[in-house]
């Protein structure tokens, strides 16, 4: 929860059932406060689902357009807009 961007670490059960680690950047702390988040929102353990797009390498890397949590659809402020 730091500038320029926020950082999720997601672990995630691939289709050859290993787990693998994904990291997915959202806005800045300041475009997310004014979107209703706070460093709160996400906890350790919070079962998500995350939109957005992969990293052009290939690597488990995304930039976060929307977090789904608890039915609850939230922007992820990043620099792809919600449609």
């Amino acid at each position: 929860w730091f500038n320029p961007h926020i950082w999720v670490y997601v672990d995630v059960t691939d289709n050859l059932g290993q787990n693998v680690t994904w990291q997915c950047e959202g806005g800045t702390p300041n475009s997310l406060r004014r979107l209703g988040w706070s460093s709160e929102t996400l906890q350790p353990g919070d079962q998500v689902q995350i939109e957005g797009f992969r990293a052009h390498d290939g690597s488990e890397t995304c930039n976060a357009r929307v977090f789904t949590k608890d039915g609850r659809r939230l922007f992820a402020g990043s620099s792809f807009e919600e449609q």
